[in-house]
């Protein structure tokens, strides 16, 4: 009983927690690429949003599935699956999409009047530093954004 309580807490804070990153991501993305902001910051961070929409959507499952007092049995088949390949496959999607989408937007912004400001490098405890640019719009081209 105790499992299920702690399954239930787990998957409801993951529920309720995760659409707020993904938010971030998503508005950061969103806005870089219909150019609705003067001031843009692109990263590589929008290709984690695959890998997180999965955890997120299995989180969701377990949490309704839980309340369901009859074990459900899936095929050792779909457990791998579940288990193995989507996060796997999710997240080379992710990286492959973050390698070549990100210099297609910065190339996006750089044709519609954006000009590079200042790049911010976020320290993480990883031994590897992600760059922040910031592109600002200057208003020499055709597109003009929403502010």
């Amino acid at each position: 009983m105790v499992d299920k309580i702690l399954f239930v807490i787990g998957s409801a804070v993951i529920v309720t927690i995760i659409p707020f990153g993904m938010y971030e991501m998503a508005e950061s993305l969103y806005a870089s690429v219909f150019l609705t902001k003067n001031e843009v910051e692109v990263s590589y961070i929008f290709g984690v949003l695959p890998l997180l929409t999965s955890i997120w959507l299995l989180a969701l499952l377990g949490l309704i599935s839980l309340p369901i007092r009859k074990k459900i049995n899936l095929s050792s088949k779909t457990k791998k699956i579940i288990g193995t390949y989507i996060p796997i496959y999710t997240a080379l999607f992710g990286v492959v999409i973050a390698i070549i989408g990100k210099p297609l937007i910065v190339e996006n912004l750089l044709s519609h009047g954006y000009v590079l400001e200042r790049t911010v490098d976020i320290k993480t405890t990883f031994q590897w530093v992600l760059d922040k640019e910031v592109y600002v719009y200057r208003g020499n081209n055709k597109a003009d954004p929403k502010t």
